[in-house]
C-alpha cells in the first residue's frame, strides 16, 4: 500500500512537471528570441526603369542593323541611319518595373509599333504603382552623300557659247570642252549634287549663277550633312581650230547656197585637209 508521504512526493514533481511545460509554451525562462515571429508578407516592389532599349533588324525590317540607345538618367536617346523612317518602330526593352505604357495603350517589348517622328513618353509603373516616366527621343544619323552627279555649262547662262557643254565626270575629275576662241575667263558652271553645299575656295557656289574662271583646273569642294568633304577636279579645255572644215564651210556655201546647213556642218567635222595642198 502506497504511503501517504509517497503520494504527497508524487504531486509535488507532477505540478512541477506541469508548471515546466507552461513556462516552455510561453517562452517563459527569459529566452524571448526563441519565439516564432508571426508571418509578414514582402511589401510590393518599388523599382520601376527601364535598364535596356533598342530597334532590332529582326523586329524592323527597315533596319540593316540593330540601332541601341542611350540611357542617361531618364532619357533614353536612339540614332537611326539616315533616310530611315521613324513613323513605324517596334522597341525592344528591358524594365524591372510592373507594367509600361505610353498613354493609356501598354506595351509590350518586341510587339507593340509607334510613331518616333517626335519625343515619346514611356511610363514605368512599379508594383506598389508608382511611376516613372523616360523620353525617348530618336534622330537620324546626318546625310554623308557628297557627289558631284552632273555637270555643264549651258549657252543660257553663258552668253560666250552658241550651244550646251556637257561636262564628262570619271571619279573625281571633270572633264569640259568648249568650243575653240570660247573664253574660259568666267563661265557659269550648272551642276548636281547630293551633297549640302558647294565651294570653290572660299565661295560658295550656286548652279547656273556663280561664275569661275577656268583657264586653269579648277577644284570644287563638295560638303556633306555630316561635314564630311570631297573635292573635284574640273579641267576646262578648247576644241582644236580646224582650218580646213572652215575653207569647206565658205566653199559649199558661195558655190552651193542650196546644200543644207546641216549637210555642211556635217561635212565640216569630218573633213580633213593637209597642209600645203
Amino acid at each position: 500500500m502506497i504511503s501517504e508521504t509517497c503520494t504527497k512526493r508524487f504531486g509535488i514533481v507532477l505540478i512541477l512537471l506541469l508548471w515546466s511545460l507552461m513556462l516552455l509554451s510561453c517562452g517563459g525562462g527569459g529566452d524571448s528570441g526563441s519565439a516564432i515571429p508571426p508571418f509578414d508578407p514582402a511589401a510590393p516592389s518599388s523599382t520601376k526603369a527601364i535598364t535596356a532599349f533598342s530597334f532590332t533588324s529582326s523586329h524592323n525590317p527597315i533596319l540593316s542593323a540593330n540601332a541601341t540607345g542611350v540611357i542617361s538618367g531618364t532619357n533614353i536617346t536612339v540614332t537611326l541611319p539616315y533616310g530611315v523612317s521613324r513613323t513605324s518602330l517596334i522597341a525592344t526593352f528591358a524594365t524591372n518595373g510592373d507594367s509600361v505604357r505610353i498613354g493609356t495603350a501598354q506595351q509590350t517589348s518586341g510587339f507593340t509599333a509607334n510613331n518616333f517622328s517626335n519625343p515619346v513618353t514611356y511610363t514605368v509603373v512599379a508594383e506598389d504603382d508608382t511611376e516613372e516616366n523616360y523620353i525617348v527621343t530618336v534622330t537620324n544619323a546626318p546625310n554623308t552623300a557628297k557627289d558631284i552627279t552632273a555637270f555643264s555649262f549651258t549657252d543660257a547662262a553663258n552668253s560666250a557659247l552658241s550651244q550646251d557643254v556637257i561636262g564628262t565626270i570619271s571619279g573625281t575629275n571633270i572633264y569640259a570642252t568648249v568650243p575653240n576662241g570660247t573664253s574660259r575667263g568666267a563661265l557659269v558652271a550648272t551642276f548636281s549634287t547630293t551633297g549640302q553645299s558647294v565651294r570653290v575656295g572660299s565661295t560658295a557656289q550656286q548652279s547656273g549663277t556663280t561664275a569661275n574662271d577656268f583657264t586653269g583646273a579648277v577644284v570644287y569642294r563638295v560638303t556633306a550633312q555630316d561635314a564630311s568633304t570631297k573635292d573635284y577636279t574640273v579641267t576646262v579645255s578648247e576644241s582644236p581650230v580646224a582650218g580646213g572644215a572652215i575653207v569647206a564651210g565658205h566653199l559649199a556655201a558661195g558655190a552651193f547656197p542650196s546644200i543644207p546647213t546641216s549637210y555642211i556642218n556635217a561635212a565640216k567635222a569630218n573633213l580633213h585637209i593637209a597642209y600645203g595642198h
